[in-house]
């Protein structure tokens, strides 16, 4: 599983249980879409497979995969 936590000050779940409940529910909220993404783009401590699974999930929202709820 993944360690790693976004730099929030509130209090935020771990990447990783963010990506194990994506990929059970099927489905990921505009928040964590939008805190996945931060994390990407902003978090240079990820590991190269954090980068790789944060990708995937967004990849899979992208092609529709992957439902993204309000």
């Amino acid at each position: 599983m993944i360690q790693a936590m976004v730099n929030r000050q509130d209090a935020s779940p771990p990447l990783g249980q963010l990506i194990e409940q994506a990929q059970v529910l099927g489905q990921i909220s505009r928040g964590e879409h939008r805190q996945l993404t931060s994390a990407l783009l902003s978090n240079p401590s990820l590991s190269t497979e954090e980068r790789r699974q944060i990708n995937l999930l967004l990849d899979a929202v992208r092609m529709g995969r992957l439902k993204l709820s309000r």
